[in-house]
């Protein structure tokens, strides 16, 4: 199993070095503290993670380590985690595969994203932004929905994969919309086949879909989020483009081993919600166009819920062969 770990240092993301030299081990733990992430070094995940934790390391006064656990959608790093120690020692950067989609993906789980986890707190969310093709000349949510219903599985929806989020919410639009798309799974990147005109449209991430939208390559539609993105002022929200309710966000939260202490999960909670505020944490986020939630360990249960009510029928209607 690969596997890479790397020390998250406290001097980076402008923490300085004054701060830096400030920490001390604390006396309560004998050993770093390890965030396991289901994602390889330097992607969204391990980005996300190695800014907090930097800034945990400072407030809770211990070293944190980023482990980087690869494999099968995040179930490989779930199952590790859920398998950990709970002695203060292990935190999981749980997302919505791992906590929501892949439980509608496959009959058993190797852990169980309720049982095997104590939430601790909601991170943050980022969108997907739907874009067409210039050659489509489908500039309109509306234009798009014509075309999907005028001539059903004619117009083309890129994709990473069956099952991955932008897949399933192209299949929520399908039922929403009364329309039907041909999904086609590109093992590249769906952006470029957009860019190329081989499918008609397709949901990108923001950062991948504000790059290609500022260079004049797709037009954007509409965001995924409940609010606009910021950097995509002018794109209407999908419930705005008049699909109420539509809203499907790559969220991620801190989680912990069950029958991890109480003490630990209040400690951790406190201190990203402190991180949370800062200026310089929100700035990194939001350069990576990934916007802050924070909240309670009550807060992060609730999403997971919802999450686990919410794919099954996306799952059946999307017809992706349950493993």
């Amino acid at each position: 199993m690969a596997m890479k770990r790397r020390t998250a240092l406290t001097g980076v993301l402008g923490l300085g070095m004054a701060l830096a030299s400030s920490i001390t081990f604390s006396q309560e733990y004998s050993q770093p503290l390890r965030i396991i992430v289901p994602g390889a070094a330097g992607q969204g995940l391990d980005l996300l993670a190695r800014i907090f934790a930097g800034k945990l390391a400072v407030l809770l006064k211990r070293p944190v380590v980023v482990e980087n656990r690869v494999g099968a959608g995040g179930i490989v790093a779930a199952q590790v985690a859920a398998r950990s120690a709970p002695d203060g020692n292990t935190l999981f950067f749980g997302f919505a595969a791992t906590h929501g989609i892949l439980s509608s993906l496959h009959k058993t789980l190797p852990y169980d994203p309720v049982r095997d986890f104590e939430p601790i707190v909601p991170l943050t969310y980022s969108s997907n932004v739907l874009v067409t093709s210039k050659q489509s000349g489908l500039k309109t949510m509306a234009q798009l929905v014509a075309a999907g219903r005028k001539k059903p599985e004619n117009l083309t929806m890129g994709s990473p994969g069956e099952g991955t989020t932008p897949h399933l919410s192209g299949a929520i639009l399908d039922k929403m919309a009364g329309m039907k798309s041909l999904h086609v799974p590109i093992k590249t990147n769906p952006g470029l086949e957009v860019i190329a005109g081989r499918v008609d449209y397709a949901f990108l991430s923001t950062p991948v879909a504000v790059e290609f939208v500022k260079t004049d390559r797709v037009n954007a539609l509409a965001v995924t989020s409940p609010v606009r993105e910021a950097k995509l002022p002018d794109v209407p929200t999908m419930i705005e483009a008049g699909f109420p309710g539509y809203t499907v966000t790559a969220w991620c939260g801190l989680f912990a081993p069950a029958k991890t202490s109480a003490a630990f999960i209040r400690q951790v909670n406190e201190a990203a919600n402190t991180a949370l505020k800062d200026a310089s944490l929100i700035a990194s986020l939001m350069a990576i166009s990934s916007t802050p939630i924070g909240g309670t360990p009550d807060d992060l249960r609730k999403r997971v819920q919802d999450e686990l009510a919410k794919w099954p029928e996306v799952v059946k209607d999307a017809g992706v062969q349950v493993n």
